[in-house]
């Protein structure tokens, strides 16, 4: 990781009244990242090692008519996932590496392009 944000959303996570979020502590912060590609994993496609990325925040359960529609900020089964994201119930980027499905947002020089997160890949 290079950059993390730091956001109000961040601030409600420490605050929040234990239960009050479907999220299972512990987990590392850190759901607006940039960094750059240290390895990947043997079925991984996208960018290549050492190939600067940002990445999508909102992960989606991958299978849901919204997140087929590219709407993963809109999963159908938010609720139920206990994540909504990196940073948010999963690891995040104030870590030293993260731990990100293929393919992510990523940018190469001025131009950037999206590719869209497969989290129906991950567990809940």
């Amino acid at each position: 990781m290079e950059a993390a944000g730091l956001c109000h959303s961040d601030i409600h996570v420490v605050d929040a009244s234990p239960g009050a979020l479907p999220y299972k502590p512990p987990f590392t912060l850190g759901h607006e990242v940039a960094g750059h590609v240290a390895a990947l994993g043997p079925d991984a496609d996208g960018p290549t090692v050492g190939e600067r990325v940002a990445l999508y925040g909102p992960w989606g359960c991958g299978a849901c008519a919204r997140c087929a529609a590219g709407r993963d900020n809109y999963c159908d089964r938010r609720d139920s996932l206990g994540w909504h994201g990196v940073g948010l119930g999963l690891d995040g980027g104030m870590a030293e590496y993260v731990l990100v499905p293929s393919p992510a947002i990523w940018c190469r020089s001025a131009t950037c392009r999206l590719i869209r997160l497969h989290p129906c890949r991950m567990q809940a």
